[in-house]
C-alpha cells in the first residue's frame, strides 16, 4: 500500500481504492498517429486532484488515482511551429510573424473510453472541455484509457520574415494521406496580421459548476484552434451581463441596457454597443486575425461537407478534418499601401509553388479558397506553376475565389499583352498562365462589397463603401517614401541610380563610387534595361523557380516573356526616374465586385447593359470562351419573394458575425447556405473533388 498511500480527508469516508492509470492517447485518424512526446497530461479523479504526467511514446502514466470517474486536460510540449524571425526593412506591422503553437495545441479530446468498455464516450461539446470534461471511470483492474483527439492544426506560414524552406514537414504531408489525400487550402486577405490563437472558456465564465478543486489557468492550457459558435459565445455575453447585473435588450432600431444594479437604463446603437462588447470576447475565445480567421473557416465548410444544409450544431468530430491553413504578409506598413501588399503577395505566390508541389508530388488532391487578396497569392503561385511547359496542367481540383481583390481579367492569357496595359499600369494586374494549373475555377462576387468598390444599396454601406471603395485608388499613393518600389531597390545599383539623378551629393563622392553611377538619363534608362534583361535571361535558363534580385517586386512569373519583360522595364525606368512617383492610376475594377459583368456579359458594375463601344472596350474573348465547367460565376445574393436581397454585405461577410444581434438581417444563415454549402462544397468541392474523409 505504501507506494500509493495518499493522506485522507477528515470529513470523508476512507478512500482504499487507487490505481496507476495509463492513458493512450491517439489523434481521429489512426491510432499509430500518436500525440508528441512531451505534453503535459493532468489527470483529475473525483476528489478533485491533480496527477500531472508527460507524454511518452504516445502514453502517459499516473500512479495513485482515486478510483472512479476522472477527467484530464493538454498543456505544453515543445514548440511545434517556427519561432526564426528574419530581420529586414520590410514595412510591416508585425515585428515578429513566427507561429505560437506548441505540441499540445489543436489536439482537442472528442471521445475516450476504458479499453475493457466496448464502446466510447463521445464528447458532447469538445470546445467545453475545461468547462465540462468528459469523463471515464476507471478501478483496480480496469486502468487503461484510451483518448482520441481532434487532429492537430496545419500552418503554412509564408510570412516574409520566416527562413522556412520546406513549408509541409513529412508528418504534414502524411495527416493530410491518412485524412483521405485531399487538402484544402485557405488564404487569407490584405491587412491580417498573424495575431494569436483563441482559447477554451472556463467554468466560471460559462456560468457553470466548478470542475476542479485545483484551479488550471486557461492561459497555460492548450489551445483548441478551433472555432466556438454563436451558442457559446452568447452564453460567455450573457453570463458576462448577469454578473454586471444587466439586462440586454433589443428593438428593430437600437439597444438598451438596464443595469439592475444602479436601476438606470442606458440606450444605444445595438451594432456598435454589441460588436464592441463582443470583440473582447471574440479575441479571447476565437482567436485574433489570421489565427481566428482560418479555424473560422474550417468550421464551415466541415459543417459544409457533413451535409448541413443549415445552420446547425456540428456533431460528426470523427471526421472532422483540419484545412491548411496559408498565411502570409498582408499586414503592412502604413495599412492603406495596398501596392505594398500586393508585392508581398507576389512573392509569398512564388513560396506558395513551393509547397503546392510538395502536395502534387505526393500524389494529393488540392482545392484552394482565398479571401480578398489572398487571391493574389494563389494566382502567383499557380502563374508561376503554369509557366512549366505544361508539367502542372490540371494538377488543381479547384480554385475558389471569394471577394477576390485582383481585376476582373486577371486570368487572361498572354494574348493581346499590349492591348492589356492600358489597365495594367505596373504589369502586376494580370496572370496569364494561372489558367492552365486548376481544373475548375470560381468566382464569388458581391456588389455590396464597399472595399473593392461603391456599395450598391446605401443603407448597407460600409465607411470605404461610401468614399468607393479602396481597391480602385490602390495606385493614388504613388510618390515619397510610401512609394513601396523603393523597399526593393535600397542599397542597389538600382537605387543608387534613382539617388544619383535626384540627389547631387553623390557626385561629391569617391571616384571609385561616380564611376559606377549613370552619366545621364539616358545611360541610366540603359544601365537598369541591362540589369533586368541579364537576370531575365537567367532565370529563363534556371530548371527550377529561380531566386528573384531586380525582378522580386514581380514574382508572380517564373519567366519572363518578352512582352511581360519590356512592360516591365518601362515600369521601373518610368519610377527610377520620375523619384518613384510613377504615372498612371487607371485599373479595372475587382473581380470580387464585378464578377464576370464586364469581361463577359457586357453589363456595367451594376448589372445594367452598356453601349457596344463600351462593351468592346471592356471584352475579354479569351475569359469570355471558357466553359463554365472551368470558370463560374456566383454573385451573392438570395431571392426574396421575387425580390434580389444582397446579403453579402461586408467584404469579410464570410466570417460567422457570432452574436446574432450584430447581424440584423441573419445574413450568415444565408452566407452559409449559399456560399459555402451550396457553391463552395456541393457544387464545387464534393462535385469536382473531395473534402477529408467526408
Amino acid at each position: 500500500m505504501m507506494p500509493n498511500h495518499q493522506p485522507e480527508q477528515i470529513d470523508q469516508a476512507a478512500n482504499m481504492c487507487r490505481t496507476d492509470v495509463t492513458i493512450y492517447h491517439h489523434d481521429s485518424l489512426a491510432e499509430y498517429r500518436k500525440l508528441p512526446n512531451g505534453i503535459v497530461v493532468t489527470v483529475f479523479d473525483r476528489s478533485g486532484k491533480a496527477y500531472p504526467a508527460k507524454i511518452e511514446s504516445g502514453e502517459s502514466v499516473h500512479n495513485g488515482v482515486l478510483c472512479g470517474e476522472i477527467s484530464w486536460q493538454l498543456s505544453g510540449g515543445e514548440a511545434a511551429s517556427s519561432t526564426y524571425t528574419k530581420k529586414d526593412n520590410r514595412h510591416l506591422t508585425e515585428q515578429s510573424e513566427h507561429t505560437p503553437f506548441k505540441a499540445s495545441d489543436g489536439y482537442v479530446l472528442i471521445k475516450a473510453r476504458n479499453q475493457s468498455d466496448s464502446g466510447f464516450s463521445l464528447s458532447k461539446e469538445p470546445l467545453k472541455q475545461l468547462a465540462d470534461p468528459l469523463k471515464v471511470k476507471v478501478s483496480n483492474d480496469k486502468n487503461k484509457v484510451e483518448a482520441v483527439y481532434l487532429p492537430p492544426p496545419i500552418l503554412v506560414n509564408l510570412r516574409l520574415r520566416q527562413n522556412e524552406t520546406v513549408y509541409l514537414n513529412e508528418k504534414q504531408i502524411q495527416q493530410i494521406l491518412d485524412d483521405g489525400g485531399y487538402a484544402t487550402l485557405f488564404i487569407h486577405g490584405y491587412s491580417v496580421p498573424l495575431g494569436h490563437m483563441g482559447r477554451f472558456a472556463t467554468d466560471e465564465e460559462l456560468g457553470e459548476q466548478v470542475q476542479y478543486r485545483y484551479r488550471l489557468n486557461p492561459e497555460e492550457m492548450q489551445k483548441p484552434f478551433l472555432h466556438q459558435h454563436e451558442k457559446l459565445m452568447k452564453r460567455l455575453f450573457d453570463v458576462i451581463s448577469e454578473k454586471r447585473g444587466e439586462v440586454v435588450g433589443t428593438t428593430n432600431r437600437a439597444t438598451y441596457v438596464i443595469n439592475l444594479k444602479k436601476f438606470q437604463q442606458r440606450p444605444v446603437y445595438s451594432k456598435h454597443y454589441l460588436s464592441n462588447r463582443y470583440e473582447e470576447l471574440e479575441d479571447t475565445y476565437n482567436g485574433f486575425k489570421a489565427l481566428a480567421w482560418i479555424p473560422n473557416v474550417e468550421y464551415y465548410l466541415n459543417l459544409a461537407a457533413s451535409g448541413k444544409d443549415e445552420l446547425s450544431d456540428f456533431d460528426q468530430w470523427d471526421k472532422y478534418s483540419r484545412i491548411v491553413g496559408v498565411t502570409w504578409s498582408g499586414s503592412v506598413d502604413p495599412d492603406m499601401n495596398f501596392f505594398r501588399s500586393e508585392m508581398y503577395a507576389n512573392e509569398s505566390g512564388r513560396r506558395l509553388a513551393g509547397v503546392l508541389r510538395q502536395l502534387i508530388d505526393r500524389g494529393i488532391r488540392i482545392n484552394i479558397i482565398t479571401h480578398s487578396l489572398g487571391a493574389r497569392v494563389a494566382l502567383s503561385a499557380m502563374n508561376v506553376l503554369g509557366d512549366f511547359d505544361r508539367e502542372y496542367d490540371d494538377k488543381i481540383d479547384n480554385l475558389i475565389m471569394w471577394e477576390a481583390a485582383v481585376a476582373d481579367n486577371a486570368i487572361t492569357n498572354l494574348d493581346n499583352y499590349e492591348k492589356k496595359k492600358a489597365y495594367n499600369p505596373v504589369a502586376m494586374e494580370i496572370f496569364p498562365y494561372a489558367y492552365k494549373v486548376p481544373k475548375h475555377i470560381t468566382v464569388l462576387y458581391s456588389q455590396e462589397d464597399g472595399v473593392l468598390d461603391r456599395d450598391k444599396k446605401s443603407e448597407d454601406d460600409e465607411f470605404l463603401g461610401i468614399l468607393g471603395g479602396a481597391y480602385p485608388k490602390k495606385y493614388w499613393a504613388i510618390g515619397g517614401p510610401k512609394w513601396a518600389f523603393e523597399d526593393y531597390y535600397q542599397g542597389t545599383e538600382i537605387g543608387q541610380f534613382r539617388e544619383a539623378i535626384h540627389n547631387t551629393i553623390l557626385f561629391d563622392s569617391p571616384y571609385h563610387i561616380q564611376r559606377k553611377l549613370p552619366k545621364s538619363v539616358a545611360n541610366c534608362r540603359y544601365r537598369i534595361r541591362e540589369l533586368l534583361e541579364r537576370e531575365a535571361q537567367q532565370v529563363a535558363a534556371h530548371g527550377e523557380i529561380a531566386e528573384l534580385n531586380y525582378l522580386k517586386p514581380w514574382s508572380h512569373f517564373r519567366r519572363f516573356p518578352k512582352e511581360v519583360l519590356e512592360h516591365i522595364i518601362e515600369v521601373l525606368i518610368d519610377n527610377v526616374v520620375s523619384n518613384w512617383k510613377g504615372k498612371g492610376s487607371a485599373v479595372r475594377g475587382a473581380l470580387g465586385h464585378r464578377g464576370n459583368r464586364q469581361t463577359v456579359l457586357g453589363q456595367d458594375k451594376w448589372g445594367d447593359s452598356v453601349s457596344a463601344k463600351e462593351k468592346a472596350r471592356w471584352h475579354d474573348n479569351f475569359i469570355a470562351a471558357q466553359p463554365q465547367t472551368k470558370l463560374d460565376y456566383f454573385s451573392q445574393f438570395e431571392i426574396r419573394n421575387e425580390k434580389m436581397f444582397y446579403y453579402f454585405i461586408s467584404h469579410s461577410a464570410m466570417r460567422e458575425w457570432e452574436w446574432k444581434d450584430i447581424d440584423i438581417h441573419d445574413v450568415f444563415r444565408a452566407i452559409y447556405k449559399y456560399s459555402y454549402r451550396e457553391w463552395i462544397m456541393k457544387r464545387k468541392i464534393q462535385e469536382y473533388s473531395k473534402f477529408g474523409r467526408y
